[in-house]
């Protein structure tokens, strides 16, 4: 009796530590598929970088990568201050905007474009290749014209010239004003300036009742 115990004692042994041929193989699958899992992660990983390699790598010098980031570090010490001011000057042009119900019409963009290519056109210069030089596009100027338009609503109403005010700059700037000069052009230069007061003050109210939070040093 003793020895039939011992006999199922070493089978039970047996049977735990030599599992059966198909779990073997289970587990060589397994593995298998874990490697080829794997696999197809690193090359994934390895296209979505070379996909968007232009948000890590902005260019390489000799095979030496320029990285954004260091190109954003260097941006932001030269004129980055500025450059995000023009964003956020922008940001709240557009919500003022949106604000008091002002829009531009494709029109009104497409308008004044025809007039500015007329002008450079005359002038021996194609559009194009002026933008090109100025580090622009067509969309570029499109969006400064829709922002001007929308600050020409705002403070148009703000800038109408009168014969006082043309005077009083022709007195203060007697010395700078040549000779024969056309009193057209010297009502635009006062119009220009007004126009400038008036929009930086309008800048200046957005910016006292916005709310403004800066993530970088200024």
């Amino acid at each position: 009796m003793p020895t039939k115990k011992a006999s199922k004692t070493v089978k039970k042994t047996l049977a735990v530590k030599n599992p059966e041929p198909r779990d073997i193989k289970s587990s060589g699958l397994a593995g298998h598929k874990k490697q080829i899992i794997i696999g197809l992660l690193a090359v994934i990983v390895i296209g979505l970088i070379y996909y968007f390699k232009g948000v890590f790598v902005v260019a390489t010098v000799n095979g030496t990568p320029i990285t954004s980031l260091s190109f954003y570090q260097e941006l932001q010490k030269a004129d980055g201050k500025k450059t995000l001011n023009n964003i956020i000057s922008k940001m709240l042009v557009m919500q003022e905007a949106q604000k008091r119900n002002l829009k531009v019409a494709d029109s009104e963009v497409k308008s004044e474009i025809k007039k500015i290519e007329e002008t450079v056109t005359k002038q021996g210069q194609k559009l194009d290749t002026l933008l090109v030089s100025q580090g622009m596009t067509r969309a570029d100027l499109e969006e400064r014209i829709r922002l001007q338009k929308l600050v020409d609503k705002m403070i148009s109403k703000d800038v109408n010239i009168t014969d006082a005010e043309i005077n009083d700059f022709i007195s203060k700037n007697q010395a700078s004003i040549p000779e024969g000069s056309n009193p057209a052009d010297t009502k635009e230069q006062v119009k220009q300036q007004k126009y400038d007061s008036q929009f930086q003050k309008l800048l200046d109210d957005l910016q006292k009742k916005a709310k403004i939070k800066y993530f970088i040093s200024q």
